[in-house]
């Protein structure tokens, strides 16, 4: 029921309606010993917007089938998956990274990419559109960008999600977005917070 369809009456106390919570997660335990962690994610399954997932700095020199089956557990689960892809700030090559995107799709039928250290700035822009370009050829239409922090604008017309801000609970009680985020659709922004007290959790 919208605000517009309600009793007068009721349209003055009636509390707005929030938007379903979003988590991205980063999963980087390692689900062959630590499968509780693995087993909570498929709990909060309706809660997910992706999962990042990171065998070894990326998809790893092998399959792992501990890590195979865990994430066929949350794809069954309907949850999305990004495979990790260090871009070491535009000094890994395109081509490599957009590799790494296939061997995450060949192996483990992931089909979406969490690009980590982004640069985020003007000057690497172009870079990072190769990078976005190749991996999505390579079979991950689905782009993660993390520069961890504000970026340009133009970051966020190549990626499905930035990553806007990634540090301690105590820093992001400052954090302010810029004025152009707040032009844009919240979910094309995610915030990774750690040290979270445990009663915000």
């Amino acid at each position: 029921m919208t605000a517009s369809t309600l009793p007068a009456e009721r349209q003055e106390t009636e509390a707005p309606l929030r938007p379903p919570l979003q988590l991205g997660v980063p999963a980087y335990a390692y689900p062959g010993t630590r499968p509780a962690l693995w087993d909570r994610l498929l709990d909060i399954a309706p809660h997910l917007r992706f999962v990042v997932v990171n065998v070894h700095n990326g998809p790893g020199a092998k399959t792992d089938p501990a890590y195979a089956a865990a994430i066929d557990r949350l794809r069954a689960a309907g949850v999305c998956l990004v495979g990790y892809v260090d871009t070491d700030y535009a000094r890994v090559s395109p081509a490599r990274v957009a590799r790494a995107a296939g061997i995450w799709r060949r192996r483990y039928g992931v089909r979406g990419v969490f690009l980590d250290q982004v640069a985020g700035d003007l000057a690497h822009l172009e870079y990072f559109a190769a990078c976005a370009v190749g991996v999505r050829a390579a079979g991950a239409p689905f782009v993660v960008a993390n520069p961890g922090t504000d970026c340009h604008p133009g970051y966020a017309d190549l990626a499905n999600v930035i990553v806007s801000f990634e540090g301690r609970w105590s820093t992001y009680q400052q954090y302010s977005p810029p004025a152009w985020m707040l032009e844009r659709p919240a979910d094309r922004f995610c915030h990774l917070v750690h040290s979270t007290p445990t009663r915000r959790l």
